[in-house]
């Protein structure tokens, strides 16, 4: 009857968005317990690094990924509705490529304009260890992005969430390694391997339950482009560190990456354009007539 049906709905409901309430608290908690143990450890002045070097570098990140989020995972559920599952997968493995080819490039950015960013954002006495902290950050930050906004879409596409638990139920396990740490700098350094192996967790539950990952060779272009990208930008850190540098690092590095991205097409973006609207034909002046 229409009780039985309405529980047996509210459940299968339960069932999915359970497991993604569960891991999005793992995520967060991990970080949180890691600053807490900083802090009765070695005190509030280190935990203040880890705080200030993880809440810029992840915000950046995560901007970029949920402004990617919106678009893409739109693209990927209009596919479902207008051609079915295999569609949906295959517009949500471009997504991937598309948030691989955007965040690898910003990733290692960061790394790049990180002297002047520390000079602009962190105050004087923080300024060496922040750093410190926020280059350890950075691949882990890369991970977690590319875990949240890229491969956990495709298994939302198939109302998959247990593989996103197991993702995070792992990140959270390996991140008890920074317990274990012997000095405050290696805290990082854990955090940024728990976010790592959620990453992996993904991976393999994508390759287990068959859905498409990421292009190999769309992955190789994105590495050779971000590479290319470093080399031009690198010799600018040796600079003076502040506003002047980083403008300079920024546009050199979005000029390099975006004619690599150009000219290899990556992702598809520039042969993939949607097509403009075909343009009314004229009406003749006598066709009333």
């Amino acid at each position: 009857g229409a009780p039985g049906a309405r529980r047996a709905e509210i459940a299968a409901g339960l069932g999915y968005a359970g497991p993604l309430v569960i891991a999005g608290a793992l995520y967060a908690a991990a970080p949180m317990l890691d600053r807490a143990w900083v802090a009765a450890r070695w005190g509030y002045a280190e935990s203040g690094y880890y705080s200030l070097a993880f809440d810029i570098g992840w915000r950046v990140l995560a901007a970029l990924g949920a402004a990617l989020d919106v678009c893409l995972f739109q693209m990927a559920v209009r596919a479902e509705a207008q051609a079915g599952a295999v569609a949906a997968q295959t517009q949500a493995a471009r997504n991937l490529v598309i948030v691989f080819a955007l965040l690898a490039p910003a990733g290692l950015g960061l790394w790049l304009v990180g002297p002047s960013l520390e000079s602009l954002l962190a105050p004087p006495e923080f300024r060496g260890p922040f750093l410190a902290r926020f280059e350890a950050l950075l691949p882990g930050f890369f991970c977690l992005a590319l875990a949240s906004y890229g491969a956990q879409p495709a298994f939302q596409i198939e109302r998959a969430s247990a593989p996103l638990l197991a993702g995070a139920a792992c990140a959270f396990a390996v991140n008890a390694l920074a317990l274990l740490a012997p000095e405050p700098g290696l805290v990082a350094g854990a955090q940024s391997l728990a976010f790592a192996c959620a990453l992996g967790v993904l991976a393999v539950g994508l390759r287990r339950a068959g859905l498409p990952g990421l292009d190999a060779r769309e992955g190789l272009k994105v590495c050779a482009g971000a590479l290319v990208m470093g080399a031009c930008v690198w010799p600018l850190r040796a600079l003076e560190p502040g506003a002047p540098t980083l403008a300079a690092q920024v546009l050199t590095g979005a000029f390099v990456y975006g004619f690599w991205a150009y000219a290899l097409d990556l992702a598809g973006l520039r042969s993939r354009r949607p097509p403009r609207p075909a343009k009314a034909a004229p009406v003749s002046p006598t066709a009333n007539h």
